[in-house]
């Protein structure tokens, strides 16, 4: 098994995120709330197993939704650590809107509009306790 690297300095990642239609749940490829926050929990994990070699327990999800977001849409996840205790760590995430799937044009090609400003989608924070077993 190889040796996993962690890094304690480590307090911040972003992900880049093309949202698949067939995770979508309602008419035109609209994105329901929950599919939406668990991006930011699973970039919450991403950043506790880069920092601690371990994703943690999901001890709390705390988000409010902002915007719409719909399939082909491209977001960013950021995760940032905002208290680290000996065992537990409270990680704020954003998602937020790059790229809007566009339309379909006259000849049936998609045209996707490169948002001048990211679009804020959701915004929360999650709490993940460390199992002190693998500590």
């Amino acid at each position: 098994m190889a040796e996993t690297i962690k890094d304690p300095t480590l307090t911040a990642l972003t992900h880049r995120i093309r949202i698949p239609v067939k995770e979508c749940d309602y008419e035109e490829f609209l994105m329901s709330g929950t599919r939406i926050i668990q991006y930011g929990v699973d970039a919450a994990s991403e950043l506790n197993i880069r920092r601690d070699g371990q994703a943690g327990m999901l001890a709390s999800v705390q988000a409010k939704l902002l915007n719409a977001l719909y399939g082909l849409d491209m977001i960013e996840v950021t995760a940032k650590i905002v208290k680290a205790g000996n065992r537990s760590r409270t990680i704020a995430f954003e998602v937020c809107k790059t790229i809007a799937r566009g339309y379909v044009s006259f000849d049936g090609t998609i045209k996707n509009e490169v948002l001048a400003e990211p679009v804020k989608v959701a915004e929360g924070e999650v709490v993940l306790v460390l199992e002190e077993q693998f500590m």
